[in-house]
């Protein structure tokens, strides 16, 4: 998936960057806070994307969770894999 495939209001809300140029998603730094309350056991992750009228194979999109602030190191938790169809 490429920049230009989410909504620019949440892109740039969530990089801090412009969507154009156009450009793999892997090559941007996008930040998602997701906070969790004590004792649950899922969350849901949106990623709003926009209909470009171009006709693409199923595209995929992989984040990796993390948790930050829980001692010196920030600790990996898993990895979330999404796919998108037209």
């Amino acid at each position: 998936m490429s920049s230009a495939d989410v909504d620019p209001t949440w892109f740039a809300a969530n990089s801090g960057a412009d969507p154009e140029p156009s450009r793999p998603l892997s090559e941007c730094s996008i930040g998602l806070l997701l906070v969790l309350d004590r004792g649950a056991t899922s969350a849901t992750l949106t990623m709003p994307t926009i209909e470009d009228g171009v006709i693409e194979s199923v595209e995929g999109v992989r984040w990796r969770a993390t948790v930050f602030g829980h001692g010196p190191e920030d600790m990996p938790v898993g990895v979330i894999d999404g796919l998108v169809t037209d």
